[in-house]
């Protein structure tokens, strides 16, 4: 059995040095699927394929170099629906001005290319008009974030089904439970690779051993005035008599214990009177909150 333990060990010490994040790089992504941009002639060309092509329109800075990694992950995942295109501002100064934009780096979307249904004055009727539908793009940089653009925008097959949607028809569970390290070197003799999730209850979970309560309830506008002369911060919860109060005076009394004695936390209680006299009147100056409190 100490054979098998220190086996264990070792293994889960090498996993833990060699694991990257799931959105880690270097991904293997094959070809980069980034086209660069060289001419405008070229950029209608790939317009008239039929593609929505996002641009983004960068400059040197250290941003871009995150900008670049996103945009080669995501190019590949959306390969070959939607293309990813990227223009270097300061060599193509022209094609970005026409933008009109001030802040750099920015991403727009191109799609749908239709011929325009009046050529106006053009003088030269061998010069066809085409309209363009351009989408700002202000979603998060990320290949999650563009998923969530193309479903807003209707783009795709992105916009029927999340990669993440439920319910999923998955047959039995798969997950393996568990039970032993000795199950758990056997698992691993059978040579597949076995992906671990060492879970735990929230870190929020109670009941939580805090000691006595350092929430401090409010009682007169006296003490309340004392206390601020002590010359600490004072956290101040207004509360009403709810489900969500529960869950707030858990929060509280956490909190109070994690950062006592440099920050003080207090619970006071809205209270519903008029002159010692219960009221809901329009005239009450809580009434939005009395009426809450009394439904």
């Amino acid at each position: 059995m100490m054979g098998e333990q220190s086996f264990f060990n070792n293994m889960m010490m090498n996993l833990r040095s060699t694991c990257k994040y799931y959105t880690g790089y270097p991904k293997d992504l094959g070809p980069s699927r980034v086209i660069h941009f060289t001419s405008e002639r070229e950029f209608v060309h790939l317009l008239h394929q039929g593609h929505p092509v996002i641009v983004a329109f960068t400059i040197k800075s250290n941003y871009t170099k995150h900008l670049d990694k996103v945009l080669e992950e995501a190019a590949a995942e959306f390969y070959p629906q939607i293309k990813f295109m990227r223009v270097e501002c300061p060599k193509y100064i022209g094609f970005c001005m026409t933008r009109q934009k001030k802040d750099y780096p920015f991403i727009e979307m191109f799609h749908s290319p239709a011929q325009a249904s009046a050529q106006g004055n053009a003088v030269d009727p061998n010069v066809t008009k085409y309209a363009v539908k351009v989408l700002p793009y202000n979603y998060d940089v990320s290949a999650y974030g563009f998923r969530e653009f193309f479903k807003r925008h209707n783009i795709g097959s992105f916009s029927r089904k999340y990669y993440t949607g439920y319910p999923k028809d998955l047959g039995p569970s798969r997950v393996i439970h568990f039970t032993s390290e000795r199950e758990f070197v056997h698992l691993l003799h059978q040579g597949h690779p076995v992906i671990v999730a060492f879970t735990i209850k929230y870190y929020t979970g109670y009941p939580k051993d805090l000691g006595p309560s350092r929430v401090i309830h409010f009682t007169s506008e006296r003490e309340f005035v004392h206390l601020l002369h002590q010359g600490h911060p004072v956290i101040v919860a207004f509360t009403i008599k709810s489900n969500y109060t529960k869950h707030l005076d858990k929060v509280l009394e956490e909190a109070a214990a994690e950062f006592y004695p440099q920050i003080k936390f207090m619970r006071k209680a809205v209270g519903c009177t008029i002159h010692g006299v219960q009221s809901c009147n329009d005239a009450h100056p809580h009434r939005h909150i009395c009426k809450m409190a009394n439904s």
